[in-house]
C-alpha cells in the first residue's frame, strides 16, 4: 500500500500545495519563499528518504511566520494521512511481506491473521504466549527481557491487524510490568485493565 498524501490549503495569508511519498528516495522540490525554511525541509526530505514537493505562497512581505506555521500544519496533516493505516492496510502489509511465525511450523503470519480477521465474533482475543514453557530452550527470553517494548508494540500492531477487542499476555514473570509502565505514560494504551496482572 503506497504511503502517499496530496494536500492543498488556501487561506487569506497562504496558498500551499504538497505531495508526499514516505517511501521515496529523498527527492524534493521546495519553494516556500523563506530560504532557511526551504533549506531545512530539503534536508528533512533528503535524510528521511521521503519525496516531497511543496509550494507555498504567503504574506512574507509582512512576516514569515504565517508561511512557516501553515506549511507545518499541512505537512503534519500529510504525514498523518500517509501513516494512517487501518486494520485492512496493516493486515495487507503483513501478508505481502511474507513474514513467518517464530514457532516450529514457520507458518505465514498473514494467513494466520486472515483466519482471525474472517472469524465472525463480537469479541476477538489476541493471546500472546510469553511463558517460555519449553525447558532449557528460552528461545524468546532475549526478546522478552532485552526489548520488551518491541514486543508490546508488536502486540498492538497484531491486535489492529486482526481486529482484536482484547489482548491477553500469558507471561511467567518474564515480560515485566515495569517495561510498559516506564516507557508508556498513562493514557497511551487503548482499552480497560491495562497493566493489570491477573492470576
Amino acid at each position: 500500500m503506497p504511503r502517499i498524501a496530496q494536500l492543498a490549503r488556501k487561506t487569506s495569508e497562504t496558498d500551499i500545495s504538497l505531495d508526499l511519498n514516505l517511501d521515496g528516495t529523498g527527492q524534493s522540490t521546495i519553494s516556500t519563499g523563506v530560504p532557511f525554511f526551504d533549506h531545512m525541509l530539503t534536508h528533512l526530505a533528503k535524510h528521511s528518504l521521503i519525496d516531497l514537493t511543496l509550494t507555498a505562497k504567503g504574506d512574507t512581505h509582512i512576516d514569515d511566520h504565517h508561511t512557516v506555521e501553515d506549511v507545518s500544519l499541512v505537512l503534519g496533516t500529510a504525514l498523518d494521512k500517509a501513516l494512517g493505516m487501518g486494520s485492512d492496510a496493516v493486515w495487507q502489509l503483513v501478508k505481502e511481506s511474507g513474514l513467518r511465525g517464530r514457532g516450529g511450523a514457520y507458518f505465514p503470519v498473514g494467513a494466520k491473521w486472515e483466519t482471525a480477521r474472517n472469524t465472525q465474533a463480537s469479541r476477538k482475543f489476541l493471546l500472546v504466549n510469553a511463558e517460555e514453557g519449553e525447558p532449557g530452550i528460552y528461545k524468546d527470553r532475549h526478546l522478552l527481557e532485552g526489548d520488551p517494548h518491541r514486543v508490546l508494540e508488536g502486540i498492538q500492531i497484531a491486535a489492529l491487524g486482526i481486529g482484536a477487542t482484547n489482548v491477553v499476555i500469558f507471561a511467567d514473570c518474564i515480560l515485566s510490568q515495569r517495561a510498559p509502565a516506564q516507557s508508556y505514560p498513562r493514557g497511551t494504551f487503548v482499552g480497560r485493565n491495562v497493566l493489570v496482572a491477573q492470576g
